[in-house]
């Protein structure tokens, strides 16, 4: 095989399943929960304020339909829209991990949702689709990198820093051994015996 050393730089080209992916499913429903307990604390602090606590439960009602709504759309534009695959290409550098969305599709929706809010005078829709502009690419250092979790049934490489998952790699048959090499070598050279085994 290769050596790290050989080939110091190594991209490749994924298609990340959407519904049937445990990883997007539970990252997906991790940020759902943090939106629920955001919004439910503004909505606590706001009635306390204005003496009306015994009056929220309604409000946290309409909360939860709302959060459903959005659930049930994100299950719409996951399957329909994406066809339940998002193409995403990924690199392993000397100078840290790199990705970047190969859709089309999603990076048309991006930024028709910056225009759409801009003529609408919806800065929320606008402000949406630049934040979705600026995730469709990224890259973490070597130095910000605290762990690295291996799934190899999955062929899924979870890279962390020291508190949130900052990208999950995902690898083919062909090459998730490969990337998995590549990964040991450079982040053992900066932080030995890091690398976390399967939990």
């Amino acid at each position: 095989m290769t050596t790290p050393q050989e080939t110091p730089e190594f991209v490749w080209a994924a298609e990340m399943p959407l519904l049937t992916n445990r990883f997007f499913l539970y990252d997906a429903v991790k940020l759902l929960f943090w939106v629920a307990v955001v919004f439910s604390a503004i909505l606590l602090v706001c009635a306390a304020f204005a003496g009306s606590l015994g009056k929220i439960l309604p409000v946290f009602g309409i909360l939860g339909l709302i959060l459903a709504g959005f659930l049930f759309l994100f299950v719409l534009i996951a399957w329909i829209f994406f066809g339940n695959r998002f193409a995403t290409s990924f690199r392993v550098s000397p100078y840290g991990i790199g990705w970047a969305s190969l859709s089309r599709r999603a990076r048309t929706a991006n930024r028709l949702a910056v225009v759409a809010g801009a003529l609408g005078g919806s800065m929320s829709t606008a402000g949406a689709g630049l934040l979705a502009v600026s995730a469709e690419s990224g890259a973490v250092p070597w130095n910000d990198v605290r762990q690295v979790k291996k799934y190899p049934d999955e062929r899924v490489i979870t890279i962390m820093n020291s508190w949130r998952v900052v990208i999950r790699l995902y690898c083919t048959p062909e090459n998730y051994a490969y990337v998995s090499q590549l990964l040991d070598w450079y982040f053992n050279a900066t932080r030995p015996a890091a690398v976390l085994p399967r939990g």
